[in-house]
């Protein structure tokens, strides 16, 4: 299901500005401090009321995350570090008074995600929610074919607006909902895993702040998601947003929702 006009999405992209850890790290929502990047810097604010606001959740105040069915949420596995089973999902258009607020009763991580590992092929996780997503509320379409590299891509998440100590002020964590353009998506193949890698550098900004939440793109004339946000690694060539690809895990997201929709 769309979202935005495809013409829209063409449209002009956002330069934003960002700074760069000075050391090869991954940051995990489990190990943020002050010194750690944390979001979406800057971006464009989703207007209240529009479609994507109502499809972009934020997940116990720390995640980003959609739902791809009325009581099936889609996330990353690294947003459960003590593997909690139980918690809150909510919408909110100025980051205090939800929309829509429902609590989770069930997660399921998956089962090759290795948070010691510096992998980002099966950073997902699904989460069932006590209550459906109401009428008025946008459900996620998942990609079925693999994105090809440079596709224009639309990343979404609830983050801070500043990286604390480089860009000014440590601003408040508002998790208004932000959204940032790129055209430079590519599949990186490595030796532990595959998943889309998109460069980040100085030209424009998403971080692990933004974990779990949504990468966007143009599939048959229609929004899909194709990745779920993982990490964030730092190296000489300069930053790297990860995804963990919706079409490399899709057999293991079917049979997950499979099995907490019985568990129900």
């Amino acid at each position: 299901m769309s979202f935005l006009n495809s013409t829209l999405f063409i449209g002009a992209l956002a330069v934003l500005g960002a700074c760069a850890p000075s050391s090869r790290t991954v940051y995990l929502n489990s190990q943020l401090n002050e010194s750690a990047p944390v979001a979406i810097v800057g971006g464009r604010l989703v207007p209240p009321g529009t479609a994507l606001s109502k499809q972009v959740a934020l997940l116990d105040k720390r995640c980003s995350a959609t739902f791809i069915a009325r009581n099936i949420v889609l996330t990353a596995s690294h947003c459960f570090p003590e593997r909690n089973q139980t918690g809150v999902i909510r919408f909110t258009d100025d980051g205090d008074i939800s929309t829509f607020e429902t609590r989770y009763d069930a997660v399921i991580m998956h089962p090759s995600f290795d948070p010691y590992v510096n992998s980002s092929e099966h950073d997902v996780a699904l989460v069932r929610t006590v209550d459906p997503l109401p009428d008025g509320f946008t459900i996620t379409s998942l990609a079925t074919q693999m994105t090809p590299n440079k596709t224009a891509t639309k990343a979404v998440g609830r983050g801070l607006i500043f990286y604390p100590n480089q860009l000014g002020p440590h601003a408040a964590n508002d998790r208004k909902l932000r959204e940032v353009d790129f055209t430079n998506l590519k599949l990186l193949k490595t030796k532990i895993g595959s998943w889309y890698s998109i460069k980040i550098g100085l030209a424009a900004g998403v971080s692990s702040g933004d974990s779990g939440g949504p990468l966007f793109a143009v599939e048959d004339g229609a929004f899909k998601q194709i990745g779920v946000a993982s990490t964030i690694a730092d190296d000489s060539t300069g930053d790297d947003a990860a995804y963990s690809s919706v079409v490399l895990n899709a057999d293991w997201i079917r049979q997950a929702s499979v099995e907490l929709l019985k568990q129900n």
